[in-house]
């Protein structure tokens, strides 16, 4: 995690989040990104969900050492922990993301945004993230405005760490998408 070239990912998402916005985090860890975002932005609050109860010890810890009081430390699995409908931003700073993205639309609010980390074959980046993202984005509701992707390193051989950046917005009720694979 503490690889350099992650630094980019980890110092760039606070200079995005603005004044009040409240920021939940899925995957906390120690606090990676929750603590850089706590010290650095002025987000209203971090809801920073961690299953780990070791990992969520230090991120306690952490917060401590950093003096940071606008964090909201969650122990337990994100799909029972995490706040629902509170986010302008959801950070899914874990590889099976894509995995989870049904908990990240129901954290957020009427918009906002989701970052989705993901590993992705090199000649299929970032496809399947994308089409993930837009298909969880549907289900939950919610238009994708706009998608921006990075490719953050290389990870293995032929394999990238990419991450998504989806600005999303609820569609307004009563209004309906037709589904192309139902028949009429």
């Amino acid at each position: 995690m503490f690889s350099s070239g992650n630094l980019a990912e980890r110092m760039g998402i606070p200079a995005r989040i603005r004044h009040g916005q409240v920021v939940v985090d899925l995957f906390a860890g120690i606090g990676y990104f929750t603590i850089p975002i706590a010290l650095r932005s002025r987000a209203l609050s971090v809801f920073a969900c961690e299953v780990n109860p070791i990992a969520h010890g230090y991120l306690l810890w952490n917060m401590r050492l950093n003096r940071v009081a606008n964090v909201v430390p969650l122990l337990g699995d994100c799909r029972t922990q995490a706040p629902v409908g509170v986010a302008d931003w959801v950070l899914m700073g874990h590889f099976s993301a894509t995995g989870y993205l049904d908990v990240a639309f129901r954290a957020l609010k009427d918009e906002g945004t989701i970052v989705v980390h993901f590993l992705s074959p090199q000649e299929q980046f970032p496809q399947d993230a994308v089409d993930a993202t837009r298909r969880a984005a549907g289900e939950a509701g919610f238009d994708v405005r706009a998608i921006r992707e990075r490719r953050v390193k290389s990870y293995a051989p032929g394999v990238l760490h990419g991450v998504l950046e989806a600005e999303v917005v609820r569609k307004p009720k009563g209004i309906s998408t037709p589904n192309p694979s139902r028949p009429r």
